[in-house]
């Protein structure tokens, strides 16, 4: 079974980060230091489970030495600057969904088991793997407790603004890797992709929605265009308030 797990915002000052998002509501906790010691991430968890993670790296100077072909870290992720860096789909079975995505012609390769250190001294684990150089999306299997990774204190999931969970991803594929890009997240997820008007293909999740929005471009990339939260009340935020990374809460109706 797939799952959504997180999202990942970049930003360069994780406290900086961390201020701005409680400003606007926002419960946000600090994770950790990841096992390299060149990145330490923070989180906001929601009552549903999925998470928003800010990710930063230890020291800002780092920045200056991004190779975005070095995949010994996620600092290849900030080559773009701050905003958007992926989003991960939990599986029960890494190993097993690997081996079946790869039957069905996706290049997908298994990573070497990642882990950080919470505040609190607990080492957490997990297993991922990643299809070429993108992190949209990667698939991610909890090694120790999930619930360790993720804290599901009722204080922690709870926020000022009412957000509950997360409804969608919005992601836009360039027009010549769309067909690519459909293929690829059927065989991740075995899930039967939905035509959604022109130029656009959802996954459903769940209660979550996946949607592949294709665009007529010279790039080569694709990129997270939004995501939307559920919550008790109707609220968009500016670019400036989150990072750059677009977000809305969508009354849960």
């Amino acid at each position: 079974m797939i799952r959504f797990d997180h999202a990942i915002i970049l930003v360069k000052d994780l406290t900086v980060a961390m201020t701005a998002f409680r400003s606007i509501g926002f419960t946000v906790e600090f994770g950790g230091v990841h096992a390299d010691g060149k990145t330490h991430n923070a989180l906001i968890v929601f009552a549903d489970g999925s998470y928003l993670e800010l990710l930063a790296p230890t020291n800002p100077a780092l920045l200056a030495k991004v190779n975005r072909n070095d995949r010994g870290n996620f600092l290849f992720l900030f080559a773009a600057g701050e905003g958007w860096g992926g989003y991960a789909l939990a599986a029960d079975d890494v190993a097993a969904q690997a081996t079946a995505a790869i039957a069905q012609g996706v290049a997908l390769e298994v990573r070497p088991p990642g882990g950080r250190a919470r505040p609190d001294g607990v080492a957490l684990r997990w297993q991922s793997a990643t299809v070429g150089e993108s992190m949209s999306p990667f698939l991610i299997q909890d090694l120790t407790p999930r619930h360790l990774r993720v804290p599901d204190d009722r204080p922690l999931v709870t926020h000022a603004n009412r957000a509950l969970g997360t409804v969608s991803l919005t992601v836009a594929i360039p027009a010549g890797r769309f067909d690519a890009a459909v293929m690829r997240l059927t065989a991740l997820t075995g899930v039967a992709p939905q035509t959604a008007g022109k130029g656009r293909v959802d996954f459903v999740l769940g209660d979550f929605r996946l949607m592949l929005q294709t665009f007529a471009t010279n790039e080569i990339s694709e990129r997270i265009l939004s995501l939307t939260l559920r919550g008790e009340r109707d609220l968009s935020f500016e670019a400036g308030q989150t990072h750059g990374a677009a977000l809305r809460i969508q009354a849960d109706v």
